[in-house]
């Protein structure tokens, strides 16, 4: 039921395949936007003549709220903390993207070198252990629903 009606709190994983030329793969986690949460901001979000600074830095705002992890590494390979003026700085492609995914309006990339996995489904078979083929196989009998014999 998560796919239709998600309830507030709970986690989700999301890849952004690399864009060549502007940036690399990008993993995160996050608590996607719930309807209230994201309405107010549609009507500026969808009408680029409204978009303005302000936007741009409430949006990061709101992305440092609801991404909880994320795979930005500086030079020296230390993770980068999830933050306002972080998430401000990051290249506008990777932006938009990461805004797109969290306030619901598109899913993220599959992972290509995992079999076409969901970044969810092979961040649970990282969890849990299994093979990701097995994890593919259940999710993909799932969506076949209930078979008649």
């Amino acid at each position: 039921m998560l796919d239709y009606v998600p309830n507030d709190g709970y986690t989700e994983s999301a890849v952004i395949n690399a864009l060549p030329g502007i940036h690399g793969e990008f993993r995160f986690t996050f608590r996607p936007m719930t309807r209230e949460q994201r309405d107010p901001l549609l009507d500026y979000y969808v009408k680029p003549d409204k978009r303005s600074a302000v936007l741009a830095v409430t949006m990061a705002k709101k992305i440092s709220e609801h991404v909880k992890s994320w795979s930005l590494v500086d030079s020296t390979g230390n993770a980068v903390p999830v933050s306002p003026e972080i998430a401000q700085r990051l290249k506008p492609a990777l932006f938009t993207r990461i805004e797109d995914i969290v306030m619901g309006l598109k899913a993220g990339d599959t992972i290509e070198e995992s079999g076409g996995l969901t970044a969810t489904q092979l961040l649970e078979a990282e969890i849990t252990g299994r093979p990701p083929g097995d994890v593919r196989t259940e999710a993909d009998l799932k969506n076949l629903g209930p078979v008649c014999g």
